[in-house]
């Protein structure tokens, strides 16, 4: 059996590892390019877990999370799978001598200095003392579908639409030009006087273009000038030490740079790129200068990146910027005055690009009329297509209409309009909250979706989402508050209510009726319905929806013995079953046990005779003294009396408690 390797031991084995992977990208161009590639999607990480995580999982890793962030994110780790070890920095609290100004482990303070850092007179930090290895997992060895990889972790900006042709390249162009002039620094697409095909000055702030060269080209130097001018201007170079502005260190840096921005958005530069590093194969650079370089690429390839992919798809909207910025302006002013909010243009803006170029206008909440289902309208705006995008959605569904609209529209109604116009269901939205609610219940009473279809297509809506399997679970609540409309609503679709339907109410009703002396229920104003079943025990409350599933769960199982326990004639003249007075007989239809019970009752109430014992003609219950000859004692006056049918005997013999309360609360 193996001996398990220590912390320290894993360390060691991951720096010896990283530092030999270093090594191989520093003397071999095309790994070096493997690495820039495999960097790109690793943004949150140090160069030297980047290494680490290639060394140990190859190029195919997507993104890494730890075992718990995987689980966040609903995504479980496969059984059987090795995790990929990086290194996380290890902090301690440390406090510096005041004499010597070193960083000491509080272990070693001195009684003195001790009650100085008590008091905070001493200077105390967290202080990185050293590495702990930690085990992540790549998307890849999780349960997350493939498809979805791309949100988790994605390659390139989502809206970014670059496809490589002619306009696309001049529209990238623009864009480093007009980057680069927010910049202060001056471009300039000439002749040079020089082999290369481009160049930077530091001492003015200059780019140099050679303008002989196709556009996609130009494109590359540029990428390679303006990282230079971001990472190599006199400021910067300021900063930085005798090796790290070694010619062979800025070069390095400036086409990776370039390489990895240009790869990223899908400008081809592989080849031009492999060339250019080759130059450097056997540069004598330092590990440390190399690794703290490729950091600061790191970091300004991912700015770079975010900034070309915003502009480009502003540039791609096909709006002029002056229209842009009017939207932007009516839309942060109807914000301020709908809703107290003030934000700065360069922020809407910035929300508008994260989201995919759609503005939200206007959203609110409201509930159908019956309090059934609670519904979200949105209104946004769609610059890329200029068109007006309504949502409708709840729990179950949620539907889309989109309409043409140009955007100096839009910046009029937004400057113009109020809150409530967005909503106007006579012009933009078209559709009632209660006949989407009506069409939801239809859908669920009959199971079947035609309905809604047509009534979507009718409405031009389409469904974005729908959850069929939901709206049938729980159908039972969709469908306790059917008021009259929407009755009428159901019968407009040749759809009337079965024969056997009970409503809610009427599930309440038999509850009411079957309720022990021992069992509660109230409604709590949240449409709930809180029910004890044990109130001298205290047994816990249960909470539900509706009364049907209350029934069903607590009372359809007993009712067979409720109805034993009383007669035909008492059932008839129950205050709550006489609200519904064909509710028996439709339970009858969904229950054989009940129908069985019902029956037996009958035939019994069929049966009873009323008695006439000296055959007189005359009922006993009108001539008590035909019984007997002499009403003898108040017991003969109680079995005579208006009590001596056949029909009160049988009575008589019941149980006067109901044996479901005496069974339940033994």
């Amino acid at each position: 059996m193996s001996k398990k390797q220590t912390q320290k031991e894993i360390i060691d084995e991951l720096m010896a590892g990283m530092n030999e992977s270093i090594k191989q990208y520093k003397n071999d161009p095309l790994e070096e390019l493997k690495l820039l590639a495999f960097m790109n999607r690793f943004n949150n990480y140090s160069v030297r877990n980047i290494a680490l995580i290639q060394k140990q999982f190859g190029e195919s890793a997507i993104g890494v999370a730890s075992y718990k962030q995987h689980q966040q994110n609903g995504h479980q780790v496969q059984k059987g799978e090795k995790a990929i070890r990086i290194l996380a920095p290890k902090f301690q609290k440390m406090f510096q001598d005041e004499k010597t100004h070193e960083w000491k482990f509080l272990s070693l303070a001195t009684a003195e200095q001790k009650a100085k850092i008590k008091t905070g007179k001493m200077k105390v930090a967290d202080r990185l003392v050293g590495f702990l290895s930690v085990p992540v997992f790549d998307i890849t060895q999780t349960n997350c579908p493939e498809e979805d990889y791309p949100k988790l972790y994605p390659n390139k900006p989502e809206t970014f639409s670059f496809d490589g042709s002619k306009e696309d390249v001049e529209r990238i162009k623009k864009v480093l030009v007009e980057f680069a002039e927010e910049k202060d620094i001056e471009i300039t697409f000439d002749k040079t006087n020089s082999t290369a095909k481009g160049y930077f000055v530091p001492a003015t702030n200059d780019i140099v273009i050679k303008d002989s060269m196709d556009e996609v080209e130009q494109v590359k130097v540029l990428l390679h000038e303006l990282a230079h001018a971001e990472m190599h201007n006199l400021a910067k170079l300021a900063t930085k030490t005798d090796s790290e502005v070694a010619t062979s260190v800025l070069e390095y840096q400036a086409e990776m740079t370039a390489y990895i921005v240009s790869s990223t958005l899908g400008i081809d530069s592989e080849d031009y790129s492999k060339k250019y590093l080759a130059n450097w194969t056997k540069r004598n650079v330092d590990d440390e200068v190399y690794i703290k370089s490729l950091e600061e690429v790191k970091q300004v390839a991912s700015s770079f990146i975010t900034t070309v992919a915003n502009r480009f798809d502003k540039l791609s909207l096909g709006i002029p910027e002056i229209e842009l910025e009017a939207f932007v302006s009516a839309l942060n002013d109807f914000s301020e005055r709908e809703f107290g909010t003030n934000q700065t243009s360069e922020k809407i803006m910035h929300t508008i690009e994260k989201n995919g170029y759609h503005a939200d206008l206007v959203y609110t909440e409201e509930e159908d009329s019956t309090n059934t289902l609670q519904f979200s309208k949105q209104v946004s705006y769609d610059l890329k297509n200029k068109t007006q995008i309504n949502s409708l959605s709840n729990e179950f569904i949620t539907l889309e209409a989109v309409y043409p609209y140009g955007i100096e529209d839009c910046t009029s109604d937004l400057m113009n309009c109020r809150f409530d116009d967005f909503f106007d269901t006579t012009s933009s939205f078209k559709l009632s909250i209660d006949d989407v609610t009506n069409m939801i219940k239809l859908t669920a009473l009959t199971e079947d979706t035609q309905y809604l279809d047509k009534f979507v297509a009718e409405n031009k809506f389409d469904v974005v989402h729908l959850d069929l399997e939901h709206m049938y679970k729980i159908k039972n609540d969709l469908l306790k508050n059917l008021d009259t409309e929407t009755i009428e609503f159901f019968q407009a679709f040749d759809v009337a209510i079965p024969d056997d339907f009970i409503f809610d109410h009427e599930f309440k009703n038999i509850i009411s009726f079957q309720l022990s002396p021992y069992e509660t229920y109230e409604e709590n104003g949240y449409g709930e319905i809180l029910y004890t079943k044990d109130t001298i025990r205290q047994n816990g409350t249960e909470t539900f929806t509706n009364y049907k599933d209350l029934w069903e769960k607590h009372f359809k199982d007993e009712l067979g013995s409720d109805l034993d326990s009383s007669s035909l004639k008492e059932l008839q003249q129950n205050r709550y079953l006489a609200k519904s007075p064909t509710l028996l007989n439709r339970l009858a239809r969904l229950d054989t046990n009940i129908a069985t019970t019902l029956a037996s009752l009958k035939e019994q109430n069929r049966r009873v005779r009323e008695l006439d014992l000296d055959n007189d003609g005359v009922p006993d219950r009108i001539d008590p003294d035909d019984t007997r000859s002499v009403i003898r004692t108040e017991a003969d006056k109680t079995l005579v009396g208006n009590r001596t049918d056949k029909y009160h005997e049988v009575e008589q013999q019941r149980k006067p408690t109901r044996t479901r309360s005496l069974k339940n609360n033994r």
